[in-house]
């Protein structure tokens, strides 16, 4: 989906698949889902100085337009549209959303599932909430991990079903044949299906609770027939209160996953104990040959913590407990290097618990190449939200940055420094820094003065009932 010469341009690597940059422009699609109670919110973000039109067309399950609006994304400035109240948007199903602009737009799309299943935004508490990145569309071979395993300590729950399911999403113009292998963590495989998606159309699976079974880990391999046709896949991991079999009341977490190409370029993840979490690392090879990885762990001043070199079988996946190499309240970032192409994914996991082992909150987070010295992305503080900002500097020079965050109601500007390798945490709702204030939201740009450096960030938002990451890019 990107060119040799767009990829010559941004510095990535022509023949790694998972090597490039999400160029967002244009048309982009995302998918909506108004099962379990869900409100879905599609945050539309401009960091340019140009207003900007967006036209939001939805799908239904069937491939039929449903709906279709026009908004205006201000600039430097983003735009929430509650999809729920489009024309279209019915209860109990699910489908694809299009975007179509002209200038530079990214966002996501968020997931409200209030407390109990109840409806609306004006909770305080909810059982979820989770994000899915707008994304450009696959090509080719892509892949996700799964996990059965109940991640509660509490031995009451121990028992609860956590329920994976992949979607796949044809964007095609016609029906695209894919077949799915699913394999374990030790690379032995457990599953292969065939699957037809009509055009324009999306098919929902069994990512791992029924097939695999519980308290297990593995990863499916998403191939299509064609590789010219381009589709998502995505992979949302949801905790219930209650064993299989018994339909749930509530749900302790939800998360979604990306499937991605794999990549044999050096990718960084981030990786906290601040919290009290506990945050283990996924290492991933989607490949059918042994592929050789180094695995480094730094901390927040740079200074590398934990190292390690193994070989990963095909197919087979490492997980390494990154909070254990952490000191209270610090963090840092993770570095991913295989030794070949298109073969790993990778991400950074995190477990909040209270003190009876139940969860609290719960996420996960993918690796990304470091790609550009200006990003950006969003903040949003109402909800009783905290959004923390972290800003890693992944190269070998001390590197000079800014911080932009405009919004509605605020307009503000600071100059920062960071070390080789060390990693920054800003709390975008310090009123006193940013000049934010509660139920207030924006843009925020990240800007470094020099265009050869790369920075990776990404912004986390906090309350007492969840916590979900945004993509900063």
């Amino acid at each position: 989906g990107v060119s040799n010469a767009e990829e010559i341009e941004a510095g990535t690597d022509p023949y790694d698949s998972g090597s490039f940059v999400r160029h967002l422009k244009d048309v982009v699609y995302t998918v909506w889902n108004s099962y379990l109670s869900m409100i879905n919110v599609l945050e539309l973000v401009n960091p340019t100085l140009e207003d900007t039109e967006v036209t939001v067309s939805l799908y239904a399950i069937d491939g039929t337009l449903a709906g279709k609006q026009t908004v205006v994304v201000r600039a430097q400035n983003k735009f929430d549209l509650i999809l729920n109240d489009m024309e279209g948007f019915v209860p109990q199903s699910y489908g694809i959303v299009k975007l179509e602009f002209d200038n530079v737009i990214d966002g996501h799309l968020l997931f409200y599932r209030g407390q109990n299943g109840l409806a609306g935004l004006s909770s305080s508490r909810f059982d979820y909430v989770f994000a899915v990145p707008l994304a450009v569309e696959s090509y080719g071979n892509t892949a996700v991990g799964f996990n059965t395993f109940q991640p509660s300590t509490n031995s009451a729950e121990l028992s609860n079903e956590v329920s994976n399911w992949l979607s796949v999403i044809n964007l095609a113009s016609e029906s695209v044949g894919y077949t799915i292998k699913t394999y374990n963590q030790r690379g032995e495989i457990l599953l292969t299906r065939n699957i037809t998606v009509p055009a324009f159309g999306r098919l929902d699976l069994d990512g791992g609770h029924v097939t695999a079974g519980p308290s297990v880990v593995g990863v499916h391999i998403i191939e299509p027939t064609d590789a010219e046709k381009p589709y998502i896949a995505q992979l949302i991991r949801y905790g219930a209160d209650t064993a299989a079999g018994t339909a749930p009341t509530s749900y302790d977490f939800a998360f979604p996953m990306l499937a991605k190409a794999g990549t044999g370029q050096e990718t960084i993840m981030g990786v906290s104990r601040r919290f009290g979490e506990d945050n283990w690392l996924e290492v991933i090879n989607v490949l059918g040959v042994s592929v050789e990885v180094r695995l480094s762990i730094l901390d927040k001043s740079g200074d590398k913590v934990f190292e390690q070199s193994f070989t990963l079988l095909p197919h087979a996946q490492h997980h390494v407990k990154a909070s254990d190499y952490l000191s209270p309240g610090e963090g840092g970032i993770a570095k991913v290097m295989p030794n070949v192409s298109n073969s790993i994914i990778s991400q950074s996991m995190f477990y909040h618990r209270d003190n009876t082992g139940s969860i609290t909150r719960m996420f996960g987070t993918q690796s990304a190449s470091p790609t550009s010295y200006n990003v950006f992305g969003s903040f949003n503080l109402y909800l009783d939200m905290q959004n923390f900002l972290r800003v890693s500097n992944p190269g070998e020079e001390t590197v000079e940055f800014k911080i932009m965050v405009n919004g509605p109601t605020v307009s503000s500007e600071r100059e920062y420094s960071i070390a080789p390798g060390a990693t920054v945490y800003l709390a975008l709702h310090d009123a006193e820094a940013f000049q934010t204030s509660a139920d207030s939201y924006g843009v925020v740009v990240v800007t470094a003065k020099d265009e050869n450096v790369k920075l990776a960030s990404e912004l986390v938002r906090v309350q007492q009932s969840f916590a979900v990451t945004t993509v900063v890019r």
